[in-house]
Parts: C-alpha cells; sequence; structure tokens
C-alpha cells in the first residue's frame, strides 16, 4: 500500500500523455546524460518499465566525471526510473533521444528534480513530468509515512475508503496546482 495510490496516480498522469500505437518493428532509444557532483560508490540505473512485462534495467555506461549511456529498443514508449541515492521517472518514446543532467549531490527527490535538465526528444514533456513530481514528492500525500500506515493498520473498511478518496482529492488539487504554475499545453497536460 505504501505508494500504491501515488503509482496508480502517475500511471493515470504519465500513461495517459501516451499516443500509444506500437510500431511494427522495435525502435533504438537512446538515454545519455551527467550526473553532477558524481560519486562512483552509488550506482546508477535505469529501470524501464513496459507494460505486460516485467520491470527491466537497462544496461547503463557510466564514467567517473558522471557522463552516462543507455540504449535498449522499445515498440511503444515507456517509462523509465532514472536511481541515483533516489529516483525520479522519466517518459520515453521509440527512436527518442534524450539527455538528461541533473545533481547527484543532493540526497532527496524534490531537490534532484529542482536540479534536472533534459534536452532532445520530448524534453518539454519530461521538463513537466519533472516539475510535476518535485510538486508531488514535496506534498504530505507522499511523504506522511505515518499517517499512511495508520491508514494501512487501524482503519476500519469505510474509513479507508475515505482516507483514500481525500489522498486522490489531494492529488487532484496538486494537479491543478501544476496546471497554474506551468501552463504546460494540452500534450504535456496529460
Amino acid at each position: 500500500m505504501k505508494s500504491k495510490v501515488f503509482f496508480l496516480f502517475l500511471f493515470i498522469v504519465v500513461g495517459s500523455s501516451f499516443e500509444v500505437s506500437a510500431n511494427p518493428t522495435p525502435q533504438k532509444v537512446i538515454v545519455a546524460g551527467k550526473v553532477l557532483n558524481y560519486n562512483s560508490e552509488i550506482p546508477l540505473t535505469l529501470i524501464l518499465n513496459r507494460v505486460g512485462v516485467s520491470r527491466e534495467e537497462a544496461d547503463i555506461k557510466i564514467d567517473k566525471d558522471g557522463n552516462f549511456h543507455a540504449v535498449f529498443e522499445t515498440y511503444i514508449p515507456v517509462d523509465a526510473w532514472v536511481t541515483y541515492k533516489t529516483n525520479f521517472l522519466i517518459q520515453l518514446n521509440p527512436s527518442d533521444s534524450l539527455y538528461v543532467i541533473f545533481d547527484g549531490s543532493f540526497n532527496n527527490r524534490p531537490e534532484i528534480l529542482s536540479s534536472i535538465q533534459f534536452q532532445g526528444n520530448d524534453a518539454p514533456t519530461n521538463h513537466f513530468i519533472a516539475k510535476f513530481q518535485q510538486m508531488y514528492y514535496s506534498n504530505e500525500i507522499y511523504y506522511d509515512w505515518d499517517k499512511k500506515n495508520k491508514a494501512v493498520k487501524e482503519y476500519e473498511p469505510d474509513d479507508f475508503i475515505k482516507y483514500n478518496d481525500s489522498i486522490l482529492h489531494r492529488a487532484k488539487i496538486i494537479y491543478e496546482e501544476f496546471i497554474k504554475a506551468y501552463s504546460p499545453n494540452e500534450k504535456n497536460k496529460k
């Protein structure tokens, strides 16, 4: 239950932005970038969430200066978690080439997401996804684990449903604040 509500909400938000049309042949996707203030003792991973398939770790190469590069193939859009100390979500489409820069000196998502920069295909969409995640992960609906644990352990079914409804309501408010703050176009609103 720890983050099921968030993942459902994020899946709806990010998943609805995909214009799903499968390519007849897999297309190459390139993710490259730089971790500023890189520490080689901390692993960098790229976890692909492929629809209908278990999570898959992309083969990622990184040098001593924090420059990284990964290539994989996909038929349809895919979301991926970039993991270094914590993680953040990016969206990748078949034949995309995305360059990601972030500050590795930070230990939590909101700080890393505040430092992130994108270049390449669909950089604007990934920029908006990062801004939304920054708002979400800075909100108590994400970080108040005591309240979540109490709800799971102590609430009766009716109270638990009310609690989940309140989380969904607050998530919608975050989304409305995101729209107001960043004025994304229709594609990026989805």
